[in-house]
């Protein structure tokens, strides 16, 4: 499993800001009688295609990556250590493993080393979401992304005045 990780820069945010207008203009000039999209490269001229739910993961990548949040790529069909795993759905490794030992996601062992695949996380995730369970950070299918610092911050602040509402509310 190849594993792509690098913190946004703000210098990234400006690129990413700058260009998904342009990127998503392309998409709905295209409409949906075509499944691929035609990019030209500036350096050498050349012009590709690539299918369009590439380019629209490209798209939900710089956006993500215009919000200041860091993106994370881990191929659909991959298999993950524990700490992996937990990472993936915010909880401590300790914890994913009680899960795991308690039937509640599969898992294979390899050796002496437990393996989970992400589709099974992925899941777990979603359950988690339907019951009302929410994280910080979103899984789509091989896409996850992690809330910056300043937006943790302000969700933290509106989290804390919704505290003080709701405690003034009952007293």
């Amino acid at each position: 499993m190849k594993t792509i990780y690098k913190r946004t820069t703000q210098k990234d945010q400006e690129l990413a800001e700058a260009a998904v207008p342009y990127l998503k203009k392309a998409i709905a000039e295209t409409g949906s009688s075509s499944e691929n999209i035609e990019i030209t490269v500036k350096n050498s001229g050349e012009t590709i295609e690539v299918p369009k739910k590439a380019y629209k993961l490209l798209v939900e990548i710089l956006e993500q990556m215009e919000h200041g949040n860091s993106i994370t790529l881990v191929p659909g069909d991959s298999d993950l250590t524990t700490q992996q795993a937990a990472d993936i759905i915010n909880m401590s490794r300790p914890y994913l493993v009680k899960l795991l030992e308690e039937g509640k996601i599969p898992f294979t062992l390899t050796g002496s080393h437990r393996r989970v695949k992400l589709t099974d996380i992925v899941a777990y995730k979603n359950s988690l979401k339907l019951n009302g369970k929410n994280n910080c950070s979103t899984s789509t299918g091989f896409l996850r992304t992690t809330v910056g610092k300043a937006e943790m911050m302000k969700n933290l602040h509106k989290l804390k005045e919704a505290i003080h509402i709701s405690y003034v509310r009952n007293h």
